[in-house]
């Protein structure tokens, strides 16, 4: 698969998920930029164009679901996935309503699945 122009941006506050994602995705050939919390990922989005979000949802101060409700509606085109290792969400149901999401990508993941349900997602095929 050939992505040299898709742009991901990695928002978790966990520096080993980050370099694990980075890691599997350049070797996939997306473009990969990294944010450590909310604050960081709003200040990219702000700068730079993404294709797509992938967020862990649990993060200090502003939850994942949270920030992309707020990717939903300020960069409508960016997808939105979510990383989460809860099963049960329903406490933050108004923000996943919000957030209109593209797929949930579960920890830990599995690569082939991510890989998939990103290429489903972005319309594209291996």
């Amino acid at each position: 698969m050939s992505n040299p122009c898709i742009h991901i941006l990695c928002v978790d506050d966990e520096p080993n998920i980050l370099r694990s994602l980075t890691r599997f995705l350049k070797m996939n050939r997306f473009e990969v930029s990294t944010a450590n919390g909310a604050e960081e990922a709003l200040s990219l989005l702000g700068s730079q164009r993404f294709d797509a979000v992938i967020c862990d949802m649990g993060m200090p101060g502003m939850t994942g679901a949270e920030l992309l409700a707020v990717v939903s509606r300020d960069w409508p085109e960016t997808l939105r996935f979510l990383l989460t290792g809860f099963l049960d969400m329903s406490a933050d149901d108004h923000a996943l309503k919000a957030a209109d999401l593209s797929g949930f990508v579960h920890k830990p993941w599995n690569n082939e699945e991510l890989l998939s349900l990103l290429q489903t997602a972005l319309g594209r095929s291996s």
